[in-house]
C-alpha cells in the first residue's frame, strides 16, 4: 500500500481520475466505487477521499475526460467539407458503441450536486456541443437558430443511442441508428430550406 507522502496531491488526483477512468472503462457504472479506485491506486479508500471530498467530484474529473476523450477523437478526423454534419452525427452515434461504457457512464450522471457544476467541466461539455452547432452553419446563417437545431437533433441522436444501446432500436425497427440518424437530419435539413 503506498503512502500519501509517495505522491504529491495532484499525482494522487491524477492516479484517481486515470484509474476510476480504466474501472469505468473496463466494468462501466460499476467500477466507480471508492473501494475499487483506491485499490487499484495503491492508496486507501482515506486517501482517495483527502483527494476529494467526496465521489462526485472525482465523476465530474471522469466524465471531463470522457468528454476530452470524445473531443479529440471526433477531432482526429472532422472534416471540412459539407459532411461535417453527418460525420459528427456517425461519430457520436459511433462513440456510444465503441466507448459504450464512458458513454453511459457519462450520460447516467444523476448527481446530488453538493457541488456546484465546476466551469471546466461545462466549458469541456459546450466545447464538444460547439461542433455540432458550427456544422449547422453552412445551412443556418443565424447563430441562435443553428444552436437550436444542434440541440433538437443532438437530443434526437441521443435517443437513438439509448435505444441501440438497451437493444430496443433494432428489434422494433429493423433499422440500425446511423441510418435513422441520417435520414432525420437530411429530413429536418430539407424542412429548413423549405421555410
Amino acid at each position: 500500500m503506498a503512502r500519501r507522502s509517495d505522491h504529491s496531491k495532484e499525482e494522487i488526483k491524477a492516479l484517481a481520475i486515470k484509474h476510476a477512468y480504466e474501472l469505468i472503462e473496463e466494468k462501466g457504472e460499476a467500477g466507480f466505487k471508492a473501494r475499487e479506485i483506491a485499490k487499484r491506486m495503491g492508496y486507501t479508500v482515506g486517501t482517495l477521499y483527502y483527494t476529494f471530498d467526496n465521489m462526485e467530484i472525482l465523476r465530474f474529473h471522469v466524465c471531463g475526460q470522457i468528454l476530452d476523450t470524445f473531443y479529440n477523437i471526433t477531432l482526429k478526423e472532422l472534416p471540412k467539407k459539407k459532411n461535417k454534419l453527418i460525420y459528427l452525427i456517425t461519430q457520436y452515434i459511433r462513440f456510444s458503441q465503441d466507448c459504450r461504457n464512458q458513454w453511459m457512464f457519462l450520460h447516467s450522471f444523476k448527481g446530488t450536486f453538493k457541488e456546484a457544476v465546476p466551469v471546466w467541466y461545462l466549458e469541456k461539455a459546450q466545447r464538444a456541443f460547439a461542433l455540432y452547432a458550427e456544422a449547422f452553419s453552412p445551412y443556418i446563417k443565424n447563430k441562435k437558430t443553428a444552436l437550436k437545431a444542434a440541440q433538437v437533433i443532438i437530443s434526437s441522436i441521443h435517443g437513438m443511442c439509448i435505444l441501440s444501446l438497451n437493444d430496443k432500436m433494432t428489434k422494433s425497427t429493423q433499422l440500425q441508428p446511423e441510418v435513422m440518424a441520417k435520414h432525420l437530419v437530411k429530413t429536418y435539413l430539407k424542412g429548413l430550406n423549405k421555410n
